[in-house]
């Protein structure tokens, strides 16, 4: 609830109350076995800070994340998502560099599309023919589409 709130400040430009909610969830999840959500936390407050253009904060949040990376190397069950942890914070330096202006060096830390195996162009034309319609259909009358389509 309390992320669907941080969006719905970014939507109504609303930086400091969006900074307040997020140092309040950012307290409340300093604890052991919470921590792994600073991550998260703090690349939204490094980027709530670049949008109102303070970049020396937001460089202080990314170090924040460095930090409680060197951190997690002694939390146990914690290897599972190590990599999505790594991930958050080098796209949080990447938008650091973005804000400085140094592109080429900020599109390497943003996520890259997954490569799928080849497919012919043709492997689901059927399911998405048999699926046109209303842009937002139901799941049930998507199921009942694809059933009658394979019974």
């Amino acid at each position: 609830m309390r992320t669907f709130l941080v969006l719905q400040y970014r939507v109504a430009d609303d930086p400091k109350r969006a900074l307040q909610l997020l140092d309040r969830m950012a307290r409340e999840y300093n604890q052991p076995h919470m921590r792994g959500r600073l991550f998260i936390i703090y690349r939204w407050q490094a980027l709530w800070l670049l949008a109102i253009g303070d970049l020396n904060q937001a460089e202080a949040y990314h170090r924040r994340q460095k930090d409680l990376q060197a951190q997690s190397r002694s939390w146990p069950n914690v290897e599972p998502y190590r990599s999505a942890w790594a991930a958050v914070i080098e796209e949080t330096a990447a938008y650091i560099l973005e804000y400085r202006g140094q592109h080429r060096a900020a599109e390497a830390g943003f996520p890259r599309p997954r490569q799928a195996a080849p497919r012919a162009p043709d492997t689901c034309q059927h399911l998405i023919a048999d699926l046109e319609g209303p842009p937002f259909i139901s799941r049930t009358v998507a199921q009942r589409r694809l059933d009658r389509r394979y019974s």
